[in-house]
């Protein structure tokens, strides 16, 4: 039996599309230096939004902070802390799908400059860092601003790391 060659063509495009749209996405996230990714994040805040007494959440809201980041990874994964998770599951629900309610839930400890941070990693990608990375490795990680919290007027910079890229 003989195919149409409209169809062929018809399949043949719907094919290449799908191929170099999924393929691209690295593209959003432009390279960036860590430390001028936080004087971004902290520009973002209002002055109310740095000062709490007891504990303040203050949600990014907008997916456009997305930053290709080098670090150091650490070989060193831990869950949640419960004022983080409770940030991540309240941004979550106003953000993302029900769906995705489990994605966050574990952090990966990196270092940048010799300053140590925990970022949430996409439960998927888990244990491909195990896999791909040794201790001291350097990385780019694909991350995401989400917002801060504060506690005692301590400022947490939130981001989520949706993949990685051993260097």
């Amino acid at each position: 039996m003989k195919m149409p060659l409209k169809l062929i063509l018809i399949s043949f495009l719907t094919i290449s599309s799908t191929g170099f749209t999924q393929g691209d996405w690295q593209d959003n996230y432009p390279k960036i230096d860590f430390s001028k990714l936080l004087d971004m994040a902290e520009s973002t805040l209002g002055e109310d939004a740095k000062e709490c007494e007891n504990i303040c959440y203050n949600y990014y809201g907008l997916f456009d902070m997305k930053y290709k980041v080098e670090f150091r990874y650490m070989d060193s994964i831990s869950s949640e802390n419960t004022v983080k998770k409770k940030f991540i599951d309240n941004w979550m629900k106003t953000y993302q799908s029900s769906a995705k309610n489990e994605m966050f839930l574990r952090e990966i400890l990196f270092t940048y400059k010799g300053t140590n941070y925990w970022f949430l990693v996409q439960e998927p990608t888990l244990p491909y860092y195990a896999e791909e990375l040794d201790k001291g490795d350097a990385v780019f990680l694909y991350l995401l601003f989400v917002g801060t919290f504060v506690v005692d007027n301590e400022i947490e910079y939130v981001f989520v790391a949706n993949d990685f890229e051993k260097k």
